[in-house]
């Protein structure tokens, strides 16, 4: 009797049919970040998987969820990937996966989409989480660097044989180094906090850090 249905192929290569019509599909919506072989390399082992899901006398529920999270999780995402992938199932299972019923495929595809909003939503998550670690670890970093750079200036303001001020862009003395007190020979203690403007002369003198 001939063959009326289904795909009149090999088991693997019917498999490998659908694998083409998938990529093709996923290649349309725009989503696909690799060549048209590769993209067809990363779907043929979940393609497999699907066939086994639809030939299977009952369906595992647990394994179509799994699968649709592998989905998520090997860089195919956006609704019009789901949207794609749910197509070619319904529209070439039945006839790529013979023998398929109907209904299998149905419930296959609920299985498979609930699996890949779930696989999604974690893989955003732990996206999310390792930006969050990345910019701390960054400010982590940029803290350490700035309290060693002032480590350092403070050495070098404090052992500095030539004598230092640190003014403010008002012309406010904020501090004078050991050098400058010993310039002036003046004890040492707090810089007077004033501007060295408000007299005649600009020059720095000891009335400005006595």
């Amino acid at each position: 009797m001939p063959h009326t249905g289904g795909c009149q192929l090999p088991g693997a290569r019917c498999a490998a049919e659908f694998t083409q019509q998938w990529a093709h599909a996923l290649g349309k919506v725009g989503y696909l970040t690799w060549g048209a072989a590769e993209a067809r390399a990363r779907l043929a082992p979940m393609a497999a998987e699907l066939a086994e899901l639809v030939r299977a006398p009952l369906l595992d529920e647990e394994e179509a969820r799994q699968l649709g999270a592998h989905f998520a999780s090997a860089w195919f995402r956006g609704p019009d990937v789901l949207r794609a992938t749910l197509r070619v199932i319904r529209m070439h299972g039945t006839e790529l996966f013979e023998p398929a019923d109907p209904a299998r495929i149905i419930e296959l595809t609920g299985e498979f989409a609930a699996g890949y909003t779930e696989g999604l939503r974690e893989c955003i998550q732990r996206e999310q989480e390792s930006l969050l670690r990345a910019v701390l670890q960054t400010s982590q970093q940029a803290a350490n660097a700035l309290r060693a750079s002032d480590k350092r200036f403070r050495t070098m303001f404090t052992d500095a044989g030539a004598g230092i001020a640190l003014v403010a862009l008002d012309g406010q003395l904020l501090d004078v180094n050991p050098a400058m007190y010993q310039m002036f020979s003046t004890p040492r203690g707090g810089a007077v906090a004033r501007p060295m403007t408000d007299r005649k002369s600009t020059r720095l003198n000891s009335s400005h850090i006595t």
